[in-house]
């Protein structure tokens, strides 16, 4: 059993149990043990406040702050200051060039992460590349002993993507909102904050984090309404369902399902159809799907937990305080 203890009072998790669910339980209790964890709550397809150019202006000072001090560092953006403020100033909401222009900058910063993981370094440089559609001409050298800062701003980056997106209204984010007058996917949701020793090498006992997800485990995938605790959503780049919202095409190598996890997990806090697995299972995605040739799988949705047995309504109203704990 998984307890939350919050300011209102206690959520408790009764686990499945499952070769999957287990392994993943092993993950989670060595998690609490080693990493600080981290909580939030997410709204999926939000559209916050007005459309005001000056929301955007305010709200896209953290990502021109990263290119900035890249910059600083000697390291040059694909896209430029200047460029990004032009396109707001030109911001026209009724079309998708601005939210396109976010999902290419999404990009940069998740082939860069994914070759960060990847490429060795002769102990004094590791060259990198931007784009996998040009990686000759978009490829930069960092400094190893700045790895760690970068990889820190291309979290930031990100993050100061999706602090832009959830204020620019898409088509399907609206026809959703109309829909669904009553509420969005509203979720709670526990990840654990760590480096990866791997990578930086901070470590001499090589404590493992990130786990792969194993082939023989999507029998264990779910898009069923039976479960209300998952896997964390803890992606490089973005699942299917905000890449539907996004207008991104779900071909490209970082939209995808949970291809692993940290031990973090996410609640559903709305109630059906307000919930991932009745969106992915909606005829709007799964036209979508068609449209791009992808042959929908129950995995690409997410890897069900178990369920609340008390106590959900605490987690919707968190102030301070957020202990959690197994006891077996």
């Amino acid at each position: 059993m998984i307890n939350i203890e919050t300011d209102t009072g206690t959520t408790r998790i009764k686990l499945l149990d499952n070769p999957f669910v287990n392994d993943w339980k092993e993950h989670f209790i060595y998690m609490l043990n080693n990493a600080h964890y981290e909580y939030k709550n997410i709204r999926f397809s939000s559209v916050q406040g007005n459309q005001d150019i000056n929301i955007i202006k305010e709200r896209s000072k953290k990502l021109l702050n990263v290119i900035e001090e890249l910059n600083t560092m000697g390291i040059t953006f694909p896209v430029s200051i200047d460029y990004i403020n032009n396109e707001i100033d030109n911001l026209d909401f009724e079309k998708l060039d601005f939210m396109q222009l976010l999902n290419r900058i999404h990009r940069y910063c998740t082939v860069v992460v994914r070759n960060l993981h990847v490429n060795k370094s002769d102990g004094n440089v590791i060259e990198l590349y931007w784009s996998d559609d040009d990686p000759y001409n978009s490829k930069f050298n960092i400094r190893y002993r700045d790895v760690e800062k970068f990889s820190i701003l291309m979290q930031q980056g990100n993050l100061g993507v999706h602090n832009i997106d959830s204020h620019i209204p898409t088509p399907r984010k609206l026809k959703y909102l109309k829909e669904h007058y009553e509420g969005l996917v509203d979720t709670f949701e526990v990840q654990f904050d760590f480096v990866e020793p791997e990578i930086l090498d901070l470590t001499e006992d090589k404590k493992i984090f990130f786990k792969d997800i194993q082939a023989d485990y999507h029998q264990y995938a779910s898009d069923s309404d039976d479960y209300d605790v998952w896997i964390a959503t803890d992606i490089v780049g973005k699942n299917y369902q905000e890449a539907f919202f996004d207008y991104e095409d779900p071909r490209e190598w970082d939209i995808t399902q949970p291809l692993g996890h940290s031990a973090g997990f996410h609640v559903n806090l709305s109630d059906p159809p307000a919930t991932l697995q009745c969106l992915i299972r909606s005829k709007d995605m799964q036209d979508w799907f068609k449209e791009h040739n992808l042959n929908y799988k129950t995995y690409m949705n997410n890897y069900p937990l178990g369920n609340i047995v008390e106590g959900r309504g605490h987690l919707k109203n968190i102030k301070n305080k957020c202990i959690v704990t197994y006891n077996g």
